[in-house]
């Protein structure tokens, strides 16, 4: 079966008009994973350390299966981007550097949902309570 991007499933679950419907769709494709991704983008308790913005990044040509199936374990580095009280953290240069990498393995549609995140935004069509609604509060 191909994988599926995480901004592929929003992009889906946001054309489906039955609100029940959307709902059952995120559900078939939940992932712990794709939950904490999301919760990037609205829990207040997630202060970024990216500047506003795009970087200047280039976007990955890859469109297979193994590129969109890249931001499941790329998200596993999110905790360098975001404040971290006590714990030892990259210097700015080096955070920003390593965010523009990150952008440039992942899925190109992948990219642009992780730069919506970083500015607290979800993407056209989703909301935190959909989100909540569909797979619970992230905790």
């Amino acid at each position: 079966m191909a994988q599926i991007a995480m901004s592929e499933i929003l992009a889906k679950a946001a054309k489906i008009k039955n609100r029940n419907e959307r709902i059952e769709f995120l559900r078939k494709n939940y992932s712990k994973t794709f939950h904490e991704v999301l919760a990037y983008g609205y829990d207040p308790r997630v202060k970024w350390k990216i500047p506003d913005g795009n970087p200047p990044y280039n976007p990955s040509s890859d469109v297979s299966d193994y590129a969109k199936a890249m931001l499941y374990s790329e998200a596993r580095k999110f905790y360098l981007f975001v404040e971290r009280p006590g714990y030892p953290e990259p210097s700015r240069m080096k955070r920003e550097e390593l965010f523009i990498g990150l952008l440039e393995r992942i899925y190109p549609e992948d990219a642009k949902l992780v730069l919506l995140l970083k500015d607290k935004k979800l993407p056209k069509g989703i909301t935190r309570k959909l989100i909540e609604d569909a797979f619970g509060e992230y905790k």
